[in-house]
């Protein structure tokens, strides 16, 4: 099984605790504590902005939809999107 990482942050002054490193650190053992394969995808934009200005999480989804990736690991849902 491949997990898709996906870390993001609204910009540089975001919490220490919510930084993309702390994000992708936390995904990364998850995967390793459970033994899946997985892919980090990571950037910086803001939660209101619309999904095709998000690239990383696009190119997440359609590897998600292509079969590539068998999950979505976010360290919170207000990573992903606010509604």
């Amino acid at each position: 099984m491949k997990v898709g990482i996906y870390c993001r942050v609204s910009g540089s002054d975001q919490k220490d605790n919510t930084s993309l490193e702390n994000q992708k650190d936390s995904g990364v053992r998850f995967c390793d504590s459970n033994g899946y394969d997985y892919e980090v995808f990571s950037e910086v934009v803001s939660g209101g902005k619309d999904f095709d200005e998000r690239l990383a999480f696009n190119d997440l989804s359609t590897k998600l939809f292509d079969g590539e990736i068998n999950a979505i690991w976010i360290w919170d849902f207000t990573r992903g999107w606010r509604d």
